[in-house]
Order: structure tokens, then C-alpha cells, then sequence
């Protein structure tokens, strides 16, 4: 696999619940300040318990939510249960597309369901890739 655009630990935090409110459960960071330019990403993440899982994530200030602080909220493709104040390493795989503003929570649901579908497509290529090796 090739090298993580960025990576970044925490403890795992309470966000707004907009996500799961949404239908796409999340687990929350604290923004870094070096962290790379804010939008959405393809990433793993790794939790202290030494599980793996593949996600979807967006960093920043959501701009459908303008109250919202930034924050990086990771969306794990599968049931990961509740993490709150586990350890996660998140690596950024993946740049997806730039954060944007959309009219309505159910615009947001189906752009958030197309992001998953392209990271679950990139996931794919990398196990084949690793396949052939």
C-alpha cells in the first residue's frame, strides 16, 4: 500500500450526532493544524485495540452545519460499535473532493453515500493490487 497522505491520533470524541442523525455514524478528532487541506478523504483507521478499519472522512468546519467547529469526523464503512475515548490512528489514503455546502441534510446523505462508494472502490484496488503481489 502506498504511503498515507497524512496521519493523525486521538481519543475518540463526543461530535453533534449530525451524522448519525444522517444514518452515517461517526467517530470525532480534534483537527491538528498541520493537517493537510480540509475536505474529504478515503482513510484506515486503526484503534488502540489493534482492529483496522477502512472509512470515509471529512476534515474541517462542515459547511452545511456553519456552527459546527473543525474537526475531523471519520465515518468507518462497517459497524465498529462505540468508541468513545478509544485511541484511533487515522491514515489519509485517499483525496476525494473538496468540503462544500449542500441545501438540505438529504443532498448531504446522498453525496456522503457516493463518497463511500468511492472509497469502498479505492479499498478494492488496493486488496487486488496487494493480491498480485
Amino acid at each position: 500500500m502506498s504511503q498515507p497522505l497524512f496521519t493523525v491520533s486521538g481519543a475518540v470524541s463526543h461530535g453533534r450526532a449530525v451524522g448519525r442523525k444522517l444514518g452515517f455514524r461517526t467517530i470525532n478528532l480534534p483537527c491538528p493544524p498541520d493537517a493537510p487541506a480540509d475536505g474529504v478523504y478515503a482513510a484506515r483507521v486503526r484503534f488502540d485495540t489493534g482492529e483496522v478499519y477502512d472509512a470515509v472522512l471529512n476534515q474541517g468546519a462542515p459547511p452545511t452545519f456553519p456552527d459546527a467547529p473543525r474537526r475531523i469526523e471519520a465515518h468507518i464503512l462497517g459497524d465498529c460499535g462505540d468508541r468513545y475515548g478509544q485511541t484511533a490512528v487515522i491514515s489519509y489514503l485517499l483525496y476525494i473532493r473538496p468540503q462544500r455546502a449542500f441545501p438540505s441534510p438529504d443532498a448531504l446523505s446522498q453525496a456522503i453515500a457516493s463518497d463511500q462508494e468511492t472509497a469502498r472502490a479505492f479499498f478494492r484496488s488496493i486488496e487486488e493490487n496487494e493480491g498480485r503481489r
